[in-house]
């Protein structure tokens, strides 16, 4: 029985149609992108020893940040300080006088985390001491940043 040449044409069109459709697709089989690592990462103690700013160049498309530090006494052992952070800067006040502390950072997105940047460290100055000789018979100005003996 033959087929009529519009019932023919229509066929091999919804073949062709079909064989398009099936053809369509990801071709692109990697998972999406997590952000790359942040750059220019630095670590600067405070004048006065109290506090450490942490800070880092942004990274388009993300959304936030992870900042991790360690300090010298397990040094390859980072823990979260800051909670989720997005601008890229942090202030760390939770430091300790002759401390030595290492800092990476990482970029979030929807897509997950990137992985971290190249480690920066910074040492906080120890406590000044001094020690008072003698008899005192003059005025002596005392700091609050120097302990005395």
């Amino acid at each position: 029985m033959p087929f009529p040449v519009r019932t023919l044409r229509a066929t091999a069109m919804a073949v062709l149609v079909a064989v398009s459709l099936a053809g369509c697709g990801d071709d692109n089989n990697s998972p999406p992108a997590t952000p790359p690592a942040p750059t220019g990462l630095t670590a600067t103690v405070a004048d006065d020893g109290s506090s450490i700013a942490v800070s880092w160049a942004a990274v388009t498309g993300a959304t936030s940040y992870t900042l991790e530090r360690a300090d010298a006494s397990s040094p390859g052992s980072f823990t979260a300080v800051g909670g989720t952070l997005t601008t890229p800067n942090y202030t760390d006040a939770a430091i300790a006088p002759g401390a030595s502390y290492s800092y990476h950072v990482a970029a979030v997105n929807g897509n997950g985390t990137g992985t971290f940047s190249s480690t920066v460290n910074a040492t906080v100055a120890g406590a000044k001491v001094a020690t008072l000789t003698g008899n005192i018979t003059a005025d002596v100005t005392l700091h609050a940043d120097t302990t005395y003996t």
